[in-house]
């Protein structure tokens, strides 16, 4: 095998440097950030969100957790989450 056909086995490069640019441009222009409790994915920039009345809930596309977080404070303010709840030791 040469080395050129070993880089694209592991996976596409350019495409894998285009989807890191894209995301850096987004980044940029993105404000507010807010992170699953479970798994500290960003639920701002990957369409997690559900519906916004009082609080702002989000639903977490990687682990499913789910979050209540106010906005009105100077930064969100994570109020409940999956495991808020199901944690017996708080």
């Amino acid at each position: 095998m040469k080395k050129v056909d070993k880089i694209y086995a592991q996976g596409n490069w350019f495409k894998d440097y285009v989807r890191f640019m894209k995301r850096r441009e987004s980044i940029r222009k993105q404000r507010t950030f807010c992170w699953c409790p479970i798994c500290k994915e960003d639920l701002c920039s990957n369409d997690s969100f559900k519906s916004d009345t009082d609080l702002v809930r989000y639903e977490c596309n990687d682990c499913g957790c789910r979050s209540a977080w106010n906005f009105d404070m100077p930064t969100p303010m994570l109020i409940r989450s999956d495991e808020i709840i199901y944690n017996k030791t708080i």
